[in-house]
Protein backbone atom coordinates (compact mmCIF):
# COMPACT_ATOMS: atom_id res chain seq x y z
CA UNK A 1 0.00 0.00 0.00
CA UNK A 2 1.60 3.25 -1.17
CA UNK A 3 3.54 5.02 1.58
CA UNK A 4 2.70 2.65 4.46
CA UNK A 5 4.72 -0.02 6.27
CA UNK A 6 3.78 -2.68 8.82
CA UNK A 7 3.62 -0.42 11.88
CA UNK A 8 1.49 2.14 10.08
CA UNK A 9 -0.88 -0.52 8.76
CA UNK A 10 -1.38 -2.11 12.17
CA UNK A 11 -1.91 1.29 13.80
CA UNK A 12 -4.40 2.22 11.10
CA UNK A 13 -6.40 -1.00 11.47
CA UNK A 14 -6.46 -0.64 15.27
CA UNK A 15 -7.91 2.85 14.96
CA UNK A 16 -11.23 1.28 13.95
CA UNK A 17 -13.25 -0.97 16.28
CA UNK A 18 -14.22 -4.56 15.61
CA UNK A 19 -10.94 -5.72 14.07
CA UNK A 20 -9.63 -8.15 16.70
CA UNK A 21 -5.88 -8.54 17.25
CA UNK A 22 -3.73 -7.56 14.25
CA UNK A 23 -0.34 -9.15 13.50
CA UNK A 24 1.85 -7.81 10.65
CA UNK A 25 4.34 -9.71 8.52
CA UNK A 26 6.48 -8.14 5.78
CA UNK A 27 6.77 -10.34 2.73
CA UNK A 28 7.97 -9.72 -0.82
CA UNK A 29 7.92 -5.95 -0.83
CA UNK A 30 8.64 -5.31 -4.49
CA UNK A 31 7.05 -3.54 -7.46
CA UNK A 32 4.18 -5.64 -8.76
CA UNK A 33 5.51 -5.56 -12.32
CA UNK A 34 8.61 -7.48 -11.18
CA UNK A 35 6.74 -10.34 -9.58
CA UNK A 36 6.91 -13.75 -11.19
CA UNK A 37 5.10 -17.04 -10.60
CA UNK A 38 7.91 -18.17 -8.31
CA UNK A 39 7.17 -15.16 -6.09
CA UNK A 40 3.45 -15.98 -6.04
CA UNK A 41 4.28 -19.56 -5.06
CA UNK A 42 6.46 -18.25 -2.22
CA UNK A 43 3.46 -16.22 -1.02
CA UNK A 44 1.76 -19.42 0.06
CA UNK A 45 4.20 -20.30 2.85
CA UNK A 46 3.40 -17.47 5.28
CA UNK A 47 -0.31 -17.52 4.45
CA UNK A 48 -0.58 -21.23 5.17
CA UNK A 49 1.39 -20.78 8.39
CA UNK A 50 -0.80 -17.89 9.57
CA UNK A 51 -4.03 -19.69 8.75
CA UNK A 52 -2.91 -22.81 10.60
CA UNK A 53 -1.82 -20.90 13.73
CA UNK A 54 -5.17 -19.94 15.11
CA UNK A 55 -5.76 -16.62 13.37
CA UNK A 56 -9.24 -15.78 12.16
CA UNK A 57 -7.97 -14.88 8.69
CA UNK A 58 -5.26 -13.23 6.65
CA UNK A 59 -5.31 -9.73 5.14
CA UNK A 60 -2.91 -9.11 2.25
CA UNK A 61 -1.90 -5.55 1.31
CA UNK A 62 -1.12 -5.55 -2.41
CA UNK A 63 -0.58 -3.20 -5.31
CA UNK A 64 -3.74 -2.94 -7.39
CA UNK A 65 -2.15 -3.48 -10.82
CA UNK A 66 -1.82 -7.24 -10.31
CA UNK A 67 -3.99 -7.69 -7.23
CA UNK A 68 -6.58 -9.74 -9.10
CA UNK A 69 -3.92 -12.18 -10.38
CA UNK A 70 -2.54 -12.85 -6.89
CA UNK A 71 -6.07 -13.11 -5.48
CA UNK A 72 -7.05 -15.71 -8.10
CA UNK A 73 -3.82 -17.67 -7.55
CA UNK A 74 -4.37 -17.79 -3.78
CA UNK A 75 -8.03 -18.68 -4.22
CA UNK A 76 -7.00 -21.71 -6.26
CA UNK A 77 -4.14 -22.87 -4.03
CA UNK A 78 -4.98 -22.02 -0.40
CA UNK A 79 -7.20 -24.73 1.06
CA UNK A 80 -8.90 -23.15 4.07
CA UNK A 81 -12.35 -22.01 5.07
CA UNK A 82 -10.81 -18.98 6.78
CA UNK A 83 -10.92 -15.75 4.77
CA UNK A 84 -7.94 -14.37 2.90
CA UNK A 85 -8.71 -10.71 2.18
CA UNK A 86 -6.85 -8.76 -0.50
CA UNK A 87 -6.75 -5.00 0.07
CA UNK A 88 -5.05 -2.09 -1.65
CA UNK A 89 -5.37 1.62 -2.24
CA UNK A 90 -6.07 3.68 -5.34
CA UNK A 91 -4.64 6.86 -3.79
CA UNK A 92 -1.26 7.22 -2.10
CA UNK A 93 -0.68 8.29 1.49
CA UNK A 94 0.29 11.85 0.54
CA UNK A 95 -3.21 12.61 -0.73
CA UNK A 96 -5.73 14.17 1.65
CA UNK A 97 -8.44 11.65 0.77
CA UNK A 98 -6.19 8.56 0.93
CA UNK A 99 -8.40 5.45 0.82
CA UNK A 100 -5.86 3.07 2.35
CA UNK A 101 -6.84 3.38 6.05
CA UNK A 102 -10.49 2.62 5.43
CA UNK A 103 -9.65 -0.33 3.16
CA UNK A 104 -7.31 -1.74 5.82
CA UNK A 105 -9.93 -1.40 8.51
CA UNK A 106 -12.58 -3.04 6.33
CA UNK A 107 -10.20 -5.86 5.48
CA UNK A 108 -9.52 -6.53 9.15
CA UNK A 109 -13.25 -6.56 9.88
CA UNK A 110 -13.78 -9.07 7.08
CA UNK A 111 -11.09 -11.34 8.52
CA UNK A 112 -12.97 -11.67 11.82
CA UNK A 113 -16.44 -11.83 10.31
CA UNK A 114 -18.00 -15.31 10.68
CA UNK A 115 -19.98 -14.69 7.47
CA UNK A 116 -16.73 -14.36 5.49
CA UNK A 117 -15.73 -17.98 6.11
CA UNK A 118 -16.03 -20.39 3.20
CA UNK A 119 -16.18 -17.68 0.54
CA UNK A 120 -12.61 -18.04 -0.65
CA UNK A 121 -10.21 -15.17 -1.26
CA UNK A 122 -11.96 -11.80 -1.12
CA UNK A 123 -11.03 -8.52 -2.81
CA UNK A 124 -12.12 -5.64 -0.58
CA UNK A 125 -11.77 -2.00 -1.59
CA UNK A 126 -14.10 0.99 -1.30
CA UNK A 127 -16.41 -0.90 1.05
CA UNK A 128 -17.21 -3.41 -1.70
CA UNK A 129 -16.42 -7.13 -1.50
CA UNK A 130 -15.68 -9.15 -4.65
CA UNK A 131 -14.85 -12.82 -5.12
CA UNK A 132 -11.30 -13.43 -6.35
CA UNK A 133 -12.58 -15.58 -9.19
CA UNK A 134 -14.76 -12.78 -10.54
CA UNK A 135 -12.97 -9.54 -9.64
CA UNK A 136 -11.19 -7.40 -12.21
CA UNK A 137 -9.73 -3.90 -12.16
CA UNK A 138 -11.84 -1.69 -14.44
CA UNK A 139 -10.37 1.80 -14.00
CA UNK A 140 -6.87 3.23 -13.63
CA UNK A 141 -7.56 5.59 -10.74
CA UNK A 142 -11.17 5.34 -9.51
CA UNK A 143 -11.58 4.01 -5.96
CA UNK A 144 -14.47 1.76 -7.06
CA UNK A 145 -12.27 0.13 -9.70
CA UNK A 146 -12.73 -3.54 -8.71
CA UNK A 147 -15.93 -5.07 -10.04
CA UNK A 148 -17.34 -8.49 -10.87
CA UNK A 149 -19.04 -7.86 -14.19
CA UNK A 150 -22.55 -9.25 -14.43
CA UNK A 151 -22.07 -11.28 -11.22
CA UNK A 152 -22.17 -8.27 -8.89
CA UNK A 153 -20.53 -7.83 -5.51
CA UNK A 154 -20.52 -10.59 -2.90
CA UNK A 155 -21.32 -8.03 -0.26
CA UNK A 156 -20.42 -4.73 1.36
CA UNK A 157 -18.68 -3.54 4.51
CA UNK A 158 -21.02 -1.06 6.19
CA UNK A 159 -19.91 1.20 9.06
CA UNK A 160 -21.64 -1.05 11.59
CA UNK A 161 -21.61 -4.52 10.00
CA UNK A 162 -20.48 -6.79 7.16
CA UNK A 163 -23.30 -7.80 4.81
CA UNK A 164 -23.10 -10.60 2.22
CA UNK A 165 -25.70 -11.01 -0.53
CA UNK A 166 -24.48 -14.25 -2.12
CA UNK A 167 -21.79 -16.93 -2.27
CA UNK A 168 -19.14 -17.06 -5.03
CA UNK A 169 -20.39 -18.63 -8.26
CA UNK A 170 -18.15 -21.64 -7.72
CA UNK A 171 -14.96 -22.67 -5.92
CA UNK A 172 -12.05 -24.73 -7.18
CA UNK A 173 -8.89 -25.93 -5.45
CA UNK A 174 -5.76 -26.98 -7.33
CA UNK A 175 -3.05 -28.49 -5.08
CA UNK A 176 0.43 -27.55 -6.23
CA UNK A 177 2.91 -30.24 -7.16
CA UNK A 178 6.42 -30.22 -5.71
CA UNK A 179 8.97 -28.18 -7.61
CA UNK A 180 8.79 -24.85 -9.44
CA UNK A 181 5.71 -23.83 -11.35
CA UNK A 182 5.95 -24.34 -15.13
CA UNK A 183 5.97 -21.41 -17.51
CA UNK A 184 2.54 -20.58 -18.96
CA UNK A 185 2.20 -17.71 -21.44
CA UNK A 186 -0.88 -15.64 -22.18
CA UNK A 187 -1.49 -15.04 -25.89
CA UNK A 188 -4.21 -12.72 -27.18
CA UNK A 189 -6.43 -13.89 -30.03
CA UNK A 190 -7.54 -11.38 -32.65
CA UNK A 191 -8.75 -11.21 -36.21
CA UNK A 192 -5.96 -12.38 -38.52
CA UNK A 193 -3.93 -14.12 -35.82
CA UNK A 194 -1.73 -16.72 -37.55
CA UNK A 195 -0.30 -18.62 -34.60
CA UNK A 196 3.12 -16.92 -34.67
CA UNK A 197 2.85 -15.83 -31.03
CA UNK A 198 1.77 -19.32 -29.96
CA UNK A 199 4.81 -20.84 -31.67
CA UNK A 200 7.05 -18.20 -30.09
CA UNK A 201 5.70 -19.08 -26.65
CA UNK A 202 6.48 -22.75 -27.20
CA UNK A 203 9.97 -21.91 -28.45
CA UNK A 204 10.56 -19.86 -25.29
CA UNK A 205 9.81 -22.90 -23.13
CA UNK A 206 6.14 -22.48 -22.26
CA UNK A 207 4.58 -25.71 -20.99
CA UNK A 208 1.07 -24.42 -21.53
CA UNK A 209 -0.71 -21.46 -23.10
CA UNK A 210 -3.74 -19.39 -22.25
CA UNK A 211 -5.57 -18.00 -25.26
CA UNK A 212 -7.18 -14.78 -24.13
CA UNK A 213 -10.26 -13.76 -26.11
CA UNK A 214 -11.40 -10.19 -25.47
CA UNK A 215 -14.30 -10.18 -25.68
CA UNK A 216 -15.80 -13.54 -26.69
CA UNK A 217 -18.39 -11.94 -28.93
CA UNK A 218 -15.64 -10.80 -31.32
CA UNK A 219 -15.37 -14.37 -32.60
CA UNK A 220 -18.83 -15.63 -31.75
CA UNK A 221 -19.39 -18.06 -28.84
CA UNK A 222 -15.79 -18.09 -27.62
CA UNK A 223 -14.35 -19.33 -30.91
CA UNK A 224 -10.98 -18.33 -32.30
CA UNK A 225 -9.58 -17.37 -35.71
CA UNK A 226 -9.56 -20.26 -38.20
CA UNK A 227 -5.84 -19.76 -38.80
CA UNK A 228 -5.08 -20.76 -35.20
CA UNK A 229 -7.31 -23.85 -34.98
CA UNK A 230 -5.50 -26.54 -36.94
CA UNK A 231 -1.91 -26.49 -37.97
CA UNK A 232 -1.08 -23.33 -36.05
CA UNK A 233 2.15 -25.01 -34.98
CA UNK A 234 4.39 -27.78 -36.32
CA UNK A 235 3.36 -31.34 -35.34
CA UNK A 236 6.21 -31.54 -32.82
CA UNK A 237 4.62 -28.74 -30.77
CA UNK A 238 1.00 -29.89 -30.85
CA UNK A 239 1.47 -31.86 -27.65
CA UNK A 240 1.17 -28.53 -25.82
CA UNK A 241 -2.57 -28.33 -25.46
CA UNK A 242 -3.64 -24.69 -25.04
CA UNK A 243 -6.35 -23.69 -22.63
CA UNK A 244 -8.93 -21.16 -23.82
CA UNK A 245 -10.00 -18.66 -21.17
CA UNK A 246 -12.54 -15.97 -22.12
CA UNK A 247 -11.87 -12.48 -20.82
CA UNK A 248 -13.95 -11.27 -17.89
CA UNK A 249 -17.07 -9.34 -18.86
Amino acid sequence: MHGMRDAGMVATAKHFPGHGAVVADSHLQMPVDRRALVDMEADLAPYRLLIENGLAGVMVSHGTDTLEETAWFLDLTVASEKPVVMVGAMRNASERDFDGPRNLANGARLCVSPEARGRGVLVALNGQVNAAREATKTHTSAVETFRSGSFGFLGVVDPDRVVFARMPSRRQHLPLADGPLPRVDVVAMYAGADGALLRAAIAAGAKGKVRRLRPCRVFGPCTKPQSTRNGFAPPSTRKHEPVTVPAAP
